[in-house]
C-alpha cells in the first residue's frame, strides 16, 4: 500500500495511493525522512488507510498555517509585545526557510535542520552577531504551538516537533544598589524623570507600570500607590 524509495544516501521518501474527496485515486510522495522515520511513517499510512482514519493531503503550507495560528490563537493569547516579536520571528526566520513547505510533508529532520541553520544565522540588524538562544527558543515555541494546533484542527495527524526546546543561556542580571541609585538621582534635573526613576527603584516597577500611573492610582489618605495599569509598546496596526 505504501513504498519506501531511497533518494540520497541519508534521505528517503514514501510513495502511496489514496482516494480524494471525489473518490479519485491519487498518488502522494512524502520526502525528507531517515530510513527509520520512513519505516514508521509507512506503517502509520498503511494502518490509517486500513482503518479509514487517513487525513487527506492538502495544500496548506507552513506559512498558511502560521497565518491562521496568528489570527485564531495569537491575537487572543499573545501579549502585544509578544505578538509584535513573534511576527518578526515568523517573517525573518521561519517563513524564509520552511514557509512554502506543505505542512504534511514537514518532518522532524526538517525542523532539526532549520535550527541548525538558525544556530549559524546572523541577526537581521547586526550581521556580526548570531541569533541569541532566547530568539531560537521563541521560534521553537511558535512552531510548537502552530503544529500542536494543526493536530487539534485535524490538518495533520501528529506534530513534527519532537526535538527538545533550545536551551536559553541566561546571563546574571545586574542591579543597581541603593548608593548607585542615590548617585544617579542626584544628577537628574528633570523632575518627572527623577520621580519615575525613584518610583521604579522604590516600588520595583517596570517601565510600562511607571508610565501607566495616573492620579486615580494614588491613595493620599492611606499613603498608597495602586499599580493597576501598564503601557505596552506595540507597532502601528497591531492587535
Amino acid at each position: 500500500m505504501a513504498s519506501i524509495y531511497k533518494r540520497t544516501s541519508k534521505s528517503y521518501c514514501i510513495i502511496y495511493y489514496y482516494k480524494n474527496e471525489e473518490g479519485l485515486r491519487k498518488q502522494k510522495w512524502e520526502s525528507g525522512y531517515t530510513y527509520r522515520q520512513a519505516k514508521k511513517r509507512k506503517t502509520e499510512i498503511e494502518n490509517d488507510l486500513l482503518d479509514h482514519s487517513f487525513i487527506l493531503p492538502n495544500q496548506i503550507t507552513v506559512r498558511d498555517l502560521i497565518e491562521k495560528v496568528v489570527r485564531v490563537y495569537g491575537c487572543g493569547n499573545w501579549q502585544p509585545k509578544t505578538y509584535e516579536t513573534n511576527l518578526t520571528l515568523i517573517n525573518n526566520h521561519i517563513n524564509p526557510h520552511i514557509g512554502d513547505k506543505m505542512i504534511q510533508t514537514i518532518t522532524p529532520m526538517d525542523i532539526e535542520s532549520l535550527f541548525v541553520k538558525l544556530l549559524r544565522k546572523n541577526r537581521v540588524r547586526d550581521k556580526s552577531k548570531t541569533l541569541s538562544s532566547a530568539t531560537r527558543h521563541n521560534i521553537y515555541i511558535i512552531l510548537k504551538q502552530s503544529f500542536t494546533l494543526a493536530v487539534r484542527w485535524k490538518l495533520i495527524k501528529e506534530s513534527p516537533i519532537i526535538m527538545r526546546a533550545p536551551q536559553i543561556n541566561r546571563k546574571e542580571a545586574l542591579f543597581w544598589d541603593a548608593p548607585t541609585m542615590r548617585k544617579a538621582l542626584e544628577h537628574l534635573d528633570d523632575e518627572q524623570l527623577h520621580l519615575g526613576v525613584h518610583l521604579a527603584f522604590a516600588c520595583t516597577l517596570r517601565i510600562g507600570e511607571v508610565l501607566g500611573l495616573t492620579w486615580d492610582c494614588v491613595d493620599f489618605d492611606n499613603s498608597k500607590i495602586h499599580i493597576n495599569k501598564t503601557i505596552l509598546k506595540s507597532r502601528k496596526g497591531g492587535t
